[in-house]
Formats: structure tokens, C-alpha cells, sequence
């Protein structure tokens, strides 16, 4: 009998920013190089104010150790609102599982975390031994998170040690999002109190922040110095490019998969911690650098087994002076990487590490090692600048499939318009498989509206119900073991739709998010809909049994009316017949009575007459 493969779920928050979409992407990158199939469980924020945030969490209830072998969290977006010990609870009915915690300790499983403070103290310190900052402003994150909090207590330390003092008016909380970052300058600048350094706690708030202080003609980093955290892709693009803390998220992710693996074959407990370096850009105020570190020396930890071996590959090129055969392999080495992970600029630190190794090694041919690396570096900014085109255009045109489905989805009134709608809106996703699922009012169970690969039209009535435990029915089977999915839920505000899964094949992971906004209202407008009309026809048959009914009645009523008149009919004949006896024995009595007293009458008289 062929054993079962192996399913890891996995829990996020969300997928609409880079340093979530970054670790899951590195999650389901390792999760099929291992072999094990996946499915992740697109929830929101723990304990989040928003209703419908506070609805999506019902995805991660639906995992359990009947649909995964072990589970990955990543904690630190998902804890926004939640402190270590709130984890601790929350998680409590995984027990079961081997799991896995990234970006905060949760006591009672294993956990992969960064050390960002010697990162975020070395920032600090640039800004004031640099750039001459002494006027800090900081925007932290939720006072519950633990990253958070250490991030800031670096900050302060690092102030203290200059005895640089920071107004705790000028501490103003966020909560990692680009909103919040936004709102955050508002109340700075609103304050009056000047500021010349601001210190974001991380990449999404900072580039709230630059948008805010553009708008407010306050120049960065010309009035104000500003750096963030996370190292998020988008930080290079910002204007101008932001100065940050790179977190290794890609080796994060791959760590917590080898880590759930040793779990899952019967290891201990792990607690594994890496460290984070600072990246100076222009946002802190120095001048324009290359992409690239001279100073590489050693083959970093993050590096995958095919850029290691292109390296290798790549020095024996150089040494052989083989141009045409060096740039052939670093094309297909960068290929590779923007296919396994999308971090292609880190070749500029890779080529460093290739020219380190091949420095004192003597080359054939008449190319030195100056010219080899120079052409080499050339081609991988122009292969990088080439691939964040093609990324640009993948993403213009993933919207505008976005748009079309939503403009599809938009056109549908019935069920099963949608559903026929929602097919093809992913098969232009490139999704030919999927199940939409919506939860029955008896608690535990649910029905399948919907399968992709199904040619039929759905119909909701025929639709039988499971537990939703199963995630799908029992004639279906555990298809997520076999590849990589995600779970969407749907809800509408607070209300708990059902859920959506699909294989994971959506170029931007952000247009997971609005793909499920856009079927949530839509599925809740046609299922309201549906409720009215169901509600209209129950009605009208309501009306339709009263109206026979009351033409049964009418009728019933009509002929006991009829029938009440001929008896009335029959009661009087009989009446009046009786009468008529009555009368008639009357008469003859009366009569019989008369005769008798006139008899009488002359039998006196005559009487009287004989005596006299």
C-alpha cells in the first residue's frame, strides 16, 4: 500500500505585503522540494479590532491533525494584537501537531526568530555618528508584539548611551501597516515638536511615512533622516530608496520547513535564532551605492543548493577564461534564483564572493579577472533590470485578469451564473482546479458549491453536505496532499461565509487578498439574493396553498350553505305540513265539539220548552 504523503499547513495573516508573502513564498518554494504537500490557511490578525479580520480566523480552525501532518506559523504577523502568552493559548488545540513558530517565541514549540536589534542599534548609531542626528522620532509597532518591543527598547538604549534624550510625545505607536505609518507623521508633524531623524520599526510604516513627509514638502533625507525594517523588496523602489534592516526572511522560511521536518520524523524541540544586517541606502542621507558588497567573502547560509553549485561553476569559467561560457551559466543561475525564490540582486553579492575565491588563482586566456567580473556584473544589473520588467508586466497583467474577473463576477446575480463565472475567472488565472465551500446553518457542516474541473453547472440544491473538518467531501479526498494550495475564507463583515481552495499559481500573492474581498461580497449578494427570492418563492406557494385552501373552504362552505337551505326547505315543508295536520285535527275537533254542545244546546232547549 502506498504511504500517504505528507501535508505541513501553514498559518498567515495575509499575503498583501512583502516580508508575509516573502517567508510563505520560501515556505511553499521548500515544502515541494521536500516532497510535502501543503496547504495554507489565509486567516488576519489575532484579536483584531475589524470585524471581518476577526471573521477570517476561522481558516486557521479549520486546520486539525485529520487534513496536516504538522504546521507552520508565522507569528509575527499574525500577532499584531497578541502577546507571546496569548499565542500560547491560542494555539493550544495544535498540541498534537509538530509545529513551528516564525518570528517570536510561543512557549511549547520549536520557533526560527531573527536577532534585529544589533541591526536596528547599528542604524541608530549611523544616524547620529553619520549624519549628525540628535531630534529622533520613532514609530513603533503594537505594544503587544514582542519584536516590536525589543526594537524599540534598542532605540532607547542606543539614545541613552549618547544621552541623545527622546521626547515620548515623538513615540508614536503603529501597527505595521503603510496606514499607520501615514497616520503616524500627521500626529508628528501636527505636534510642532522639529524632528530630524525618524526611526520606523518596519518597511510598510516607513514607506507611509515617505509618502506623508513627500506630501508635507518636508525632504527626505535633506530635513529628515528615515530608516525602516524588514529589508521588503519595495524599500529599494522607494524615493528615494530606504535605509533598513534586512531580515533573512527567504532562510526563515526554508529553516522552519527543515525544522518541521526533523518534528515530524519524531526530533526535539528546536529554538533557532538568525541575524539580520543593516543595508544603507540614500533615505539616511548618503550618497547612491552599488547593489553589490565587495567585502563577500563566504557563501551565505541562504544560498540554495543550485546557487551554490552555479558559483562553483562560475569560478571554474572565470579560471578557464571561458566569457561566452561564464555569461551563458550566470544567465541560467539568475534564471534559476527568480524562479526559486525571486531574490535575483543577491548575485551582486554572489559575484563578489566568486571574485574573492578566484582573486590569487591564475587565469587562461587573455581575459583578466577585472574584465571577467566587470562584464559579469554588467549583465546581472541589466538581467536584474530585465527581470523587474517582466515582473512589472506580469503584475500589470495579473490585475487586469483581476479586473476582469471581478468585472465577471460583478455581472452575476444567480448562483449558478457565478459559479460558471468564477470558473473562468480562474481558469484565467491559470487554475483549472478549485472548490467553493459555504458553511450550513447546523453547526459543524458545510456543502460544496462549486468544483473547477466539474463541466456541470452547479446547483446548489443537489449540493451534499460534510463535516467541514474534512475541508472537502469524503468523494473528493485530501487534495491538498498532493501539490501546494491555499485556504481562503470568505466572510462578510462578521459573518462567516465559507471558504475557497485553489492551488497556489497566482503570480502576485497580494491578488490573493482582493481575490477573496471580491468573491466574498459577491458570493454574500447572490446568497442574498437567493435567500429572497427562496423567501419569495415560499411565499408565493405559502399564498397559492392558503388560496386552495380557501377556495376548498369557500367551496365546503358553499355547499353546507346549500345544503342548510334545502334542509331550512325541508324544515318548513315538514313545519308547515305539520301545521296543517294540527290545523285540520283542530278543525275536526273543534267541529265534533260544536256539534256535540249544539246538540246539547237543542236537547236543553227542548228540554226548557217541555216543561213549560
Amino acid at each position: 500500500m502506498q504511504e500517504t504523503k505528507r501535508c505541513i499547513g501553514v498559518f498567515t495573516a495575509s499575503l498583501d505585503d512583502g516580508y508575509q508573502s516573502t517567508i510563505w513564498h520560501a515556505i511553499e518554494q521548500s515544502a515541494r522540494e521536500h516532497g510535502f504537500g501543503s496547504i495554507s490557511f489565509l486567516g488576519s490578525r489575532l484579536g483584531s479590532p475589524i470585524a471581518s479580520e476577526a471573521s477570517s480566523n476561522l481558516a486557521y480552525h479549520l486546520a486539525n491533525v485529520g487534513n496536516i501532518d504538522g504546521l507552520i506559523i508565522i507569528a509575527s504577523s499574525l500577532a499584531t494584537f497578541f502577546t507571546s502568552v496569548d499565542l500560547k493559548e491560542f494555539f493550544a488545540p495544535w498540541a498534537d501537531l509538530p509545529r513551528v513558530s516564525i518570528g517570536m517565541r510561543i512557549p511549547g514549540m520549536s520557533d526560527v526568530i531573527v536577532e534585529g536589534t544589533n541591526g536596528i542599534s547599528s542604524l541608530v548609531e549611523h544616524l547620529v555618528d553619520e549624519h549628525g542626528r540628535r531630534r529622533f522620532a520613532v514609530i513603533c509597532g503594537p505594544g503587544s508584539h514582542d519584536e516590536a518591543i525589543s526594537r524599540l527598547h534598542a532605540c532607547r538604549n542606543i539614545l541613552e548611551q549618547r544621552e541623545i534624550p527622546l521626547d515620548e510625545r515623538m513615540v508614536i505607536p503603529g501597527s505595521f501597516t503603510q496606514e499607520s505609518g501615514t497616520h503616524a507623521v500627521r500626529i508628528l508633524c501636527e505636534s510642532g515638536i522639529p524632528f530630524d531623524a525618524l526611526v520606523c520599526l518596519n518597511d510598510r510604516m516607513a514607506q507611509g511615512a515617505l509618502e506623508e513627509l513627500s506630501q508635507r514638502g518636508i525632504r527626505v533625507p535633506d530635513d529628515v533622516s528615515v530608516i525602516g525594517f524588514d529589508g521588503i523588496e519595495s524599500s529599494r523602489y522607494s524615493l528615494p530608496p530606504l535605509t533598513t534592516v534586512v531580515q533573512p526572511m527567504h532562510e526563515l522560511g526554508v529553516t522552519a520547513v527543515d525544522m518541521l521536518e526533523r518534528l515530524m520524523q519524531g526530533g526535539r524541540e528546536e529554538h533557532i535564532s538568525l541575524s539580520c544586517s543593516p543595508l544603507v541606502r540614500e533615505s539616511c542621507g548618503c550618497g547612491p551605492r552599488f547593489n553589490y558588497t565587495p567585502n563577500f567573502h563566504e557563501i551565505p547560509r541562504y544560498a540554495s543548493s543550485s546557487e551554490h553549485q552555479a558559483m562553483f561553476d562560475l569560478m571554474i569559467l572565470i579560471r578557464k577564461g571561458d566569457y561566452n561560457g561564464l555569461i551563458m551559466r550566470l544567465n541560467r543561475a539568475i534564471d534559476t534564483t527568480g524562479t526559486e525564490n525571486g531574490s535575483v540582486d543577491r548575485w551582486n553579492e554572489y559575484l563578489s564572493i566568486v571574485e574573492h575565491h578566484c582573486e590569487n588563482t591564475p587565469l587562461a586566456g587573455d581575459m583578466s579577472l577585472s574584465t571577467l567580473m566587470g562584464a559579469a556584473r554588467v549583465f546581472t544589473n541589466e538581467k536584474i533590470g530585465r527581470y523587474q520588467a517582466a515582473k512589472r508586466i506580469a503584475a500589470e497583467s495579473s490585475f487586469e485578469t483581476l479586473r476582469q474577473v471581478s468585472a465577471m463576477l460583478a455581472g452575476a446575480f444567480e448562483l449558478a451564473d457565478m459559479f460558471s463565472n468564477l470558473k473562468r475567472g480562474l481558469q484565467l488565472f491559470g487554475l483549472d482546479r478549485g472548490y467553493l465551500v459555504v458553511f450550513n446553518r447546523k453547526k459543524g457542516k458545510a456543502r460544496l458549491l462549486m468544483s473547477v474541473e466539474d463541466e456541470q453547472r452547479s446547483d446548489p440544491s443537489f449540493s451534499q453536505e460534510f463535516d467541514y473538518a474534512q475541508l472537502l467531501p469524503a468523494r473528493i479526498g485530501p487534495v491538498w496532499r498532493q501539490g501546494q494550495w491555499i485556504l481562503m475564507p470568505l466572510v462578510y463583515n462578521d459573518e462567516p461565509l465559507g471558504y475557497l481552495i485553489i492551488p497556489i499559481g497566482i503570480v502576485l500573492p497580494a491578488l490573493y487578498d482582493v481575490l477573496q474581498e471580491q468573491i466574498s461580497s459577491n458570493l454574500k449578494g447572490t446568497l442574498l439574493l437567493e435567500q429572497i427570492r427562496s423567501h419569495e418563492r415560499t411565499l408565493a406557494e405559502q399564498v397559492e396553498l392558503r388560496t386552495k385552501d380557501l377556495i376548498r373552504t369557500n367551496r365546503e362552505l358553499s355547499n353546507e350553505i346549500k345544503r342548510r337551505t334545502e334542509l331550512e326547505h325541508e324544515v318548513m315543508e315538514i313545519s308547515s305540513k305539520t301545521m296543517e295536520r294540527i290545523g285540520q285535527d283542530l278543525h275536526d275537533d273543534l267541529c265534533q265539539h260544536l256539534l256535540g254542545i249544539s246538540l246539547l244546546a237543542s236537547s236543553v232547549k227542548k228540554t226548557v220548552l217541555d216543561h213549560h
